[in-house]
């Protein structure tokens, strides 16, 4: 598969992702309903619910229980949908304002009871879905951005497989979906949680390296299949629930349970042996990357400990899957700070328009609730005052908050880059007070070498109709190429940086040719090959490399012009004119032909 087509099928599946959170968001927002009651699943009773708080007994009509303004619903009733047919099921599962939903069931004492339900405005969404929309909205970026940079690594691309897996687990199913588009969500979030399971086992195989043979091997090529028995155990159980209307079988449940265990224990396995196989910087990124793995589905084992010890699901149920939230955060760490997919320049400003977005909402619902509910109670000045001075206030901070995250995100994640970044500006400010033009090619070629990240460094002078390399490295690399070569031509019509792509058809050798130029005209290039990194050169990265380029030609065109001024000094006191000649031609005079390459001090100083 193209690497263009991957990126296209990840763009695609990510734009799908973003408006399933942003319609889902609109539905919390707009048309967030409830049934009124809160009712725990029943495990033994498929579609059945043990009412465990009565919430809008306006919403709970025509109960002939219903009587001297008790409602037909009591809490410890067992209720059920008397429609318990699939599109009757993902419809209750949708909650939209004003369905009906009739129940049938006993109350605690055994008697029965029946009352229809009409789902009803129930005011904001709980801070838990919002939270778990961020996650998904973390997991979705992330994910795009690690497809649309680096197509090509298997690593990356698992990766992305995991985030988008994960970020369709908590699809909710949003009130304006019709029916049908409800129940493919549901299948869809099921399906997930055995492709998540089969990504991170993946990513332990793959990453940092391929094992050849042994365990690990065996577990990448038993992955595949593994994951297809489990979504045929996970689905049969959802089907006789569903459509079949019975719970599943005990050895069923067992089943699914265990091969839940069994991918963990795989995953991990998985993870030991390339930690173990690994060295150096390797072994940290095994280790962070396991580690967030097993911090984010820390919950999920919880939760699964819960279900199989029968422990009763309290409110901070809910909250375990929140553990996933080390997920996004933790890779997106170990990828800026350890390189495990080389994308550092994009997550960069990322991670620092996350955190201020999430400092500047964070501190605005803090401080929101505290006015509403502890300064409007006390002073009783109106709320919208309030506000209004507190949104003036963080809209006036906002440039400070986002300058010191900045600063911080740079310094915590980037600090080799800046120090190479400071290292080849510092070297452009010095290169012009070099004497030897040998020596400011050498001191540029090695700046370049140790702080561009390149695979290769070439300087190239004109000379004549004629482009001659002079660097360190001239004898192991072409000569030179034509005056007229397409790169050059574009240098010259461009000045400015040119992306050295097959299609150009240039006889240099490289990624990208920086232009060095001295009066308006083209005088040499740097031509840098690709970085070691695999990542693309990142814009602050070419202005500082253009930046070194055009000190070097300012400097040797300087050293020249002093020899020169020197060899014509000579040539008026009775010297030959070779020198002159020689001290002309700047292929000859850079490769230190000429005796004294900047003239001697009379020459410079005149």
């Amino acid at each position: 598969m193209s690497p263009r087509l991957r990126q296209a099928i990840a763009v695609t599946i990510g734009v799908i992702l973003l408006a399933s959170v942003a319609i889902d968001s609109a539905g919390a927002l707009f048309a967030n309903a409830h049934i009124g009651f809160v009712g725990a699943s029943d495990a033994g009773s498929p579609g059945s619910f043990l009412v465990q708080r009565v919430t809008d007994p306006k919403a709970l009509v025509e109960g002939p229980f219903h009587v001297g303004g008790r409602v037909g619903v009591r809490v410890g009733d067992r209720v059920r949908l008397v429609d318990r047919s699939a599109a009757n099921q993902f419809r209750f599962l949708r909650a939209r304002l004003g369905d009906q939903f009739t129940f049938i069931g006993k109350d605690a004492k055994g008697a029965p009871t029946r009352f229809t339900a009409t789902m009803t405005p129930a005011g904001p969404a709980p801070p838990s879905f919002w939270i778990y929309q961020l996650l998904r909205l973390a997991l979705v970026l992330v994910g795009l951005v690690v497809a649309l940079r680096r197509p090509n690594d298997p690593v990356a691309r698992l990766m992305v497989c995991l985030f988008f897996g994960l970020a369709a687990l908590f699809q909710s199913g949003a009130p304006f979906y019709p029916v049908w588009l409800t129940g493919l969500i549901f299948v869809v979030a099921r399906f997930s949680q055995v492709y998540v399971a089969w990504a991170a086992l993946a990513l332990g195989t793959e990453f940092p390296t391929r094992s050849e043979s042994g365990l690990r091997r065996w577990l990448e090529r038993a992955n595949f299949p593994y994951s297809l028995i489990c979504l045929v155990t996970l689905f049969s159980a959802f089907f006789l629930v569903i459509v079949v209307l019975m719970p599943p079988p005990p050895f069923l449940q067992g089943l699914g349970i265990a091969e839940t265990v069994l991918y963990f224990v795989a995953a991990a396995t998985a993870f030991v042996i390339g930690g173990r196989g690994a060295t150096g910087a390797d072994r940290k990124r095994v280790q962070w990357v396991a580690w967030t793995l097993c911090a984010g589905f820390s919950g999920t084992l919880i939760a699964l400990a819960m279900i199989v010890l029968r422990v009763p699901r309290g409110p901070a149920y809910e909250w375990l899957g929140l553990t996933l939230l080390a997920v996004p955060f933790g890779l997106g760490y170990a990828i800026v700070r350890h390189r495990v997919v080389d994308i550092g320049f994009v997550v960069n400003r990322a991670l620092v328009f996350a955190t201020v977005s999430g400092i500047v909402l964070l501190a605005f619902a803090a401080l929101e609730w505290l006015l509403g509910n502890v300064l409007v109670s006390v002073s009783h000045i109106t709320s919208v005052s309030l506000e209004l001075g507190l949104a003036l206030v963080l809209g006036f901070s906002l440039r400070s908050i986002h300058a010191r995250i900045d600063a911080l995100v740079d310094d915590l994640f980037f600090r080799e880059r800046h120090r190479s970044d400071h290292a080849l500006r510092g070297f452009a400010r010095e290169v012009g007070y070099i004497n030897d033009p040998r020596v400011a090619i050498a001191r540029t070629h090695r700046e370049l070498c140790s702080n561009s990240g390149a695979s290769s460094v070439a300087v190239y002078v004109v000379a004549g109709v004629g482009v001659v390399r002079v660097d360190p490295d001239a004898p192991e690399a072409p000569a030179g190429v034509d005056v007229d070569d397409p790169a050059l031509v574009r240098l010259r019509a461009t000045r400015a940086p040119v992306a050295l792509r097959s299609s150009l058809e240039s006889a240099f050798a490289g990624n990208r040719a920086f232009p060095m130029i001295v009066r308006d005209a083209i005088t040499g290039a740097v031509v840098l090959g690709a970085k070691t990194n695999g990542e693309a050169y990142a814009p602050d990265e070419t202005a500082t490399i253009e930046a070194v380029a055009l000190a070097l030609g300012n400097a040797l065109d300087a050293l020249q012009t002093a020899a020169l001024r020197a060899e014509v000094a000579r040539v008026l006191n009775g010297a030959p004119l070779e020198s002159l000649r020689r001290t002309v031609g700047a292929a000859t005079w850079a490769d230190g032909v000429v005796s004294q390459p900047a003239g001697s001090l009379l020459g410079q100083g005149e």
